[in-house]
C-alpha cells in the first residue's frame, strides 16, 4: 500500500493510565489537520474492538505506540496490535513509531522503531510543545522544525500577544490604575480617617473596577460580533479571546466562541467553549443543544444524550430535543428508550419527516415491521420524492409478506435511484419469492 493511500497519518496506542496525555497529544495533532485515528473518537458502542483496531492499523501510514511501564508489563494493548508486537507482519514494525511517554525497557520492535522521547512533557507545557512539533515535522517534513529547545523555551515564553487599538491600552491602564489604588488604601500607604471610611472607598472602586472590566469585555465582543458577521472568523475569535481574558464570566462570549470554533471544525474546542458557557449559565438551552449536537458528532452519545435530558427538563416540548435524543439513544443501541424519545418528538411536531423515517427504522431494528411501513408511509406521504424510502417501505412490507406491494415499492424508489444495487437485490429477491424467476434473474 502506497503512502498516498493511506486514510490517517497516525495510529495512536497507549495504556489508559496515559489516556489524557494521549488525548492531549491527538488534539494538538488535529489542531494542524493531521489524520489521527484515535480510539475515544473513532469507536463506537458495540463496535468489535480488536476487529476495528486491526482494521484501522492498515489505513495508517504510521503506528504511534505511547510507551510507558504500565504498557510495557500489560500485555493487554500490546496484543490488540495483531497478537503482539513479536509476531506481528513484517510491513507493521516498519511502521512502528515508539512515543516514549516515561522511560522503560522496551520490547525488541519498539526499541528498534524511531523514537521520539515526549519524558517529562506531562508536567511540562512548553516541552510537550516542543515534542509535538516534532512529531509533525517527522510526519510530515514540510512542516517547521522547532529547532533548538533552549531558544524555542525563550521564543515560547517571549511570543507577543495579538495588537490592541488605543482604546484597549486606555481601559487596562485604567483598570491597573484602580487595583494600584484599592492597593494603596489597604496598605495604609493612602490613610482614610477612619477604616470605615477606607471600607467605603475600596468598595467604590472595586465596583468602577467592575464597571469598567465589564464595559472592556462588551466592546470587545461587539468587535467580535463583527468580524463574525463579516466572515472573517480568525479575527473573531481572537475579538471574544480578549472579551474572555477581561471577563471570564461571560456566558454569551463562551457560547459565540464556541459556535466559531464550529465553523473553524475545531469540535473538541467548541465542546470546552461551550461547557465554559453553561458552567455559568446552566439554563441556556440553546448553548446546549449546540454542545449537545457536537458531542454526538464526535461519538459521544451518552453525553449528549445527558445534555438533551437537560434541555427537556425545561422545556419538555422541544421537538428537536427529542428527536435528536432519539437518534443518539438507536447509537446507543436502546432502541425501545429511542423509539419513546421519537414518539414525544412526534406528539410535539407530528409533520417532521425525519422523525417518522427514525421511528420506521428503529421500529424495524424492534422486529416490528407492520408498524414501520406504517411510519415509512407517513414520511412518503410528506416526501413522496424519496427513493431510500421507498425501498425502506418494501423492505417493511417484505417482512409482512406483503410480496406484491414490496415490489411496488422498489419499482418507485427504482424510478427515482435507477441504479440503486440494493434495491435491485431487494427485487429480485421479492420476485423470486412469488415464483417469477426470470424477473428475478434479471433484476
Amino acid at each position: 500500500m502506497s503512502s498516498g493511500h493511506y486514510k490517517f497519518d497516525l495510529f495512536l496506542r497507549y495504556h489508559r493510565a496515559q489516556a489524557r496525555w494521549a488525548r492531549q497529544l491527538a488534539e494538538r495533532l488535529d489542531r494542524e489537520d493531521f489524520k489521527v485515528w484515535f480510539d475515544r473518537w473513532m469507536l463506537q458502542p458495540g463496535d468489535d474492538r480488536r476487529l476495528e483496531l486491526q482494521l484501522a492499523i492498515e489505513q495508517c501510514r504510521w503506528i504511534g505506540v505511547v510507551a510507558s511501564p504500565e504498557f510495557v508489563a500489560n500485555p493487554w494493548p500490546r496484543d490488540e496490535l495483531y497478537s503482539g508486537f513479536s509476531h506481528a507482519p513484517p510491513r507493521q514494525n516498519q511502521r512502528l513509531l515508539t512515543l516514549l511517554h516515561t522511560p522503560a525497557e522496551l520490547p525488541r520492535p519498539l526499541a528498534e522503531a524511531p523514537l521520539l522521547d515526549f519524558s517529562g512533557s506531562e508536567e511540562d507545557p512548553v516541552l510537550f510543545e516542543y515534542r509535538a512539533r516534532e512529531l509533525m515535522h517527522f510526519l510530515d517534513p514540510s512542516f517547521p522544525t522547532p529547532g533548538d529547545l533552549q531558544r524555542f523555551r525563550l521564543q515560547y515564553h517571549r511570543r507577543e500577544e495579538p495588537p490592541e487599538d488605543e482604546e484597549v491600552r486606555g481601559f487596562q491602564a485604567f483598570l491597573r490604575a484602580i487595583q494600584l489604588a484599592i492597593l494603596r488604601i489597604a496598605t495604609g500607604e493612602m490613610p482614610s480617617a477612619t477604616p470605615e471610611e477606607g471600607a467605603r472607598k475600596i468598595a467604590i472602586l472595586q465596583f468602577l473596577q467592575r464597571l469598567f472590566q465589564w464595559n472592556s469585555a462588551d466592546i470587545q465582543f461587539d468587535r467580535a460580533e463583527e468580524w463574525r458577521k463579516r466572515g472573517n472568523l480568525t479575527e473573531a475569535l481572537a475579538a471574544y479571546d480578549r472579551a474572555l481574558n477581561m471577563d471570564p464570566n461571560f456566558a454569551l462570549a463562551w457560547s459565540r466562541r464556541g459556535d466559531v470554533l464550529v465553523q473553524l471544525a475545531r469540535y473538541r474546542e467548541a465542546v470546552d467553549s461551550y461547557n465554559g458557557s453553561l458552567s455559568i449559565n446552566p439554563y441556556d438551552e440553546e448553548t446546549r443543544l449546540r454542545l449537545a449536537l457536537i458531542l454526538g458528532r464526535l461519538g459521544q452519545y451518552k453525553a449528549a444524550v445527558v445534555n438533551y435530558d437537560k434541555v427537556l427538563e425545561s422545556n419538555p416540548e422541544d421537538a428537536l430535543a427529542w428527536h435528536n435524543r432519539g437518534i443518539r439513544l438507536m447509537q446507543l443501541k436502546r432502541p425501545k428508550l429511542a423509539l419513546n424519545s421519537l414518539n414525544k418528538a412526534l406528539r410535539y411536531n407530528p409533520q417532521q419527516p425525519r422523525t417518522w423515517l427514525a421511528r420506521g427504522i428503529v421500529l424495524r431494528r424492534l422486529r416490528r415491521p407492520s408498524s414501520a411501513a406504517a411510519s415509512f408511509a407517513r414520511v412518503l406521504k410528506l416526501n413522496p420524492r424519496s427513493g431510500r424510502v421507498w425501498r425502506y417501505q418494501g423492505n417493511a412490507l417484505f417482512h409482512c409478506q406483503r410480496l406484491r406491494s414490496a415490489i411496488e415499492c422498489y419499482k418507485r424508489s427504482l424510478r427515482l435511484r435507477r441504479r440503486d444495487p440494493i434495491t435491485l437485490h431487494n427485487l429480485g429477491v421479492a420476485l423470486l419469492r412469488l415464483g417469477q424467476y426470470r424477473l428475478a434473474r434479471k433484476a
